[in-house]
């Protein structure tokens, strides 16, 4: 029965709605930089920061919504 409650609780965790629209906001943000200023370093230096951060934050709201 533990087996199943870990897996229950990942797939809670990972099917948040949360989570997908940070990760949506962020990565669209690093589409529309490369579209926008084409293949240039610096915009791999933001593009993929942001995009992690973006990740990250919404792994942090849904903590901070499931702890509510």
């Amino acid at each position: 029965m533990i087996i199943f409650d870990i897996i229950d609780g990942l797939l809670d965790f990972s099917l948040s709605w949360r989570l997908y629209l940070c990760a949506a906001v962020s990565i669209g943000f690093a589409i529309f930089l490369h579209y926008s200023f084409g293949d240039h370093i610096w915009v791999w230096f933001i593009s993929i920061p942001s995009a992690i951060f973006g990740i990250i934050f919404g792994f942090y709201w849904q903590i901070k919504a499931d702890r509510r």
